[in-house]
């Protein structure tokens, strides 16, 4: 993978950078699901000089921002990801008019043979897209009915303490506010021969 400044997310973030040929703004803008909270995504296709494809090194494929909101492919990777039939790829051609914020001749070439790329295969990808967000939901919902507590959970909480109920004979584990134990009072060490477990 090269390292080339002409490549970075900020070089190609500029309005006048000649590699670009095509940025939008996708996600809930571009649904018309956005609220004022919502994050401005957007998406860029960039171009690269075919000899650099003769190098050693591959040329960069995909750029994006700390936050991986705002991306810019490869017109060579959009293309072979296009041709996967990738949701976010082919939503990307669909864009309405207003949330294109640039776009070329060359851009323009390119979506007027969009329907190209909406094989069979897209029926698969985007209903293993939806079913992926689905579990994502799940587990949010998870988090509805159990929210977590304000106040993270003491590590003591977690822990299980083994008390001696004759000599030799450990008992069944009970948790350490069970237990009537002070740590502030005990010198605890982990025990050698076993990960996660301590002795006071």
């Amino acid at each position: 993978m090269i390292q080339d400044e002409a490549f970075s997310f900020d070089s190609l973030s500029k309005s006048d950078s000649p590699r670009v040929i095509f940025r939008g703004i996708w996600g809930s803008h571009a649904y018309g699901t956005s609220t004022p909270e919502s994050d401005r995504d957007t998406v860029g296709v960039f171009v690269v000089e075919p000899e650099r494809y003769l190098a050693i090194c591959n040329p960069v494929s995909q750029v994006a921002d700390d936050r991986n909101d705002n991306r810019f492919y490869s017109l060579k990777n959009y293309l072979e990801l296009a041709a996967s039939a990738n949701p976010n790829i082919l939503d990307s051609l669909f864009l309405p008019d207003d949330c294109v914020v640039r776009t070329t001749e060359c851009w323009r070439m390119l979506q007027d043979r969009r329907n190209i790329f909406v094989s069979r295969q897209a029926s698969r990808t985007y209903c293993e897209y939806a079913m992926a967000q689905i579990k994502k939901a799940r587990g949010c919902n998870k988090r509805v009915h159990n929210p977590r507590p304000k106040e993270p959970p003491a590590p003591e909480e977690f822990c299980r303490v083994l008390p001696v109920d004759s000599p030799g004979m450990p008992g069944r584990p009970v948790p350490l506010a069970d237990a009537g134990i002070d740590l502030a009072r005990c010198h605890v060490a982990a025990v050698e021969s076993s990960s996660d477990m301590y002795r006071r």
